[in-house]
């Protein structure tokens, strides 16, 4: 047989290794997410799930940002929430579904965008300006776009893998069923 065909035991345990911290990596990721959602379950009302998404998302994932912008057209969320409670910038109540609906497209899913994408202006709060990237979570019920959770970080490294998108993109659906029930 010649050199090429044979495979050197340094190559097996470094790919083995690389396996190893990819599958670790990917658990403590999903662990994380499973704490975040369990959150997100127990909030009992519509303020205490706003505190979870617009104050714990950011210090669970480390991020620089997160606000939400829902579509109200009744104002049904605006007469649930107590006057006492203002959450400034980072909630965002709507009357009209067309700014959602241009924010996503005709096929809402969860996209990353660095902050030069047009949409920046149209989701970050006030004040926000250590983002480099932004992930977009559509929040979807019966097929209508109900709201956007917006995730800013200052990593460009930060929710680039396939497997975190599609934990994430569970957790959109998590909220959106949270959002519902509250």
């Amino acid at each position: 047989s010649s050199g090429d065909d044979n495979i050197s035991y340094s190559d097996v345990d470094s790919q083995m290794g690389d396996f190893t911290r990819t599958v670790e990596m990917n658990e403590r990721i999903l662990q994380q997410l499973q704490a975040y959602e369990l959150m997100l379950l127990d909030a009992e009302s519509l303020p205490a799930l706003l505190d979870v998404l617009l104050i714990n998302t950011r210090e669970h994932f480390g991020l620089t940002a997160a606000n939400l912008t829902l579509w109200d057209s009744e104002g049904a969320i605006d007469g649930l929430l107590p006057e006492d409670i203002d959450y400034g910038d980072d909630l965002k109540l709507v009357r009209d579904s067309f700014d959602l609906q241009q924010l996503f497209g005709v096929a809402p899913q969860i996209e990353v965008i660095d902050v030069g994408d047009r949409r920046t202006d149209d989701v970050l709060a006030a004040g926000e300006e250590d983002v480099e990237k932004l992930i977009l979570l559509p929040l979807v019920r019966d097929g209508h776009v109900v709201g956007s959770f917006h995730w800013g970080t200052s990593k460009k490294s930060t929710f680039t893998t396939s497997i975190e998108l599609d934990f994430i993109s569970h957790l959109a659906a998590i909220i959106g069923i949270c959002l519902e029930n509250c």
